[in-house]
């Protein structure tokens, strides 16, 4: 039986709540089966990562991780990406491994 509703909900460093929803894990490991083993690690980044905004949308933020155990050997961070409506609370699209210079 799948899961339905939030997976859960935290407060990011910049004060803004944000969730993920069971469909959206389910939509990550779909797409992303290696991060099957981060599941509290996408939680973690969202809490403790700073962000990037997206160059055209105003509306949607990259939280990015560095220095995480077991992620494939050709990533060094994971990336999760944040949506939100104005006067809404943020919520995952998705995330992802991948490789990008830290800043």
């Amino acid at each position: 039986m799948e899961k339905s509703g939030k997976a859960w909900t935290v407060t990011d460093r910049y004060g803004n709540r944000v969730y993920m929803t069971w469909e959206r894990w389910n939509h990550i490991l779909e797409f992303h089966p290696e991060m099957d083993p981060f599941f509290a690690e996408i939680r973690r980044t969202v809490q403790m990562s700073r962000r990037r905004q997206a160059t055209l949308n105003p509306h949607k933020w990259f939280y990015i991780r560095w220095g995480l155990e077991g992620l494939e050997p050709w990533n060094n961070c994971i990336v999760v990406v944040i949506a939100h409506r104005p006067e809404a609370e943020y919520f995952v699209v998705t995330s992802y491994q991948d490789y990008i210079e830290e800043r």
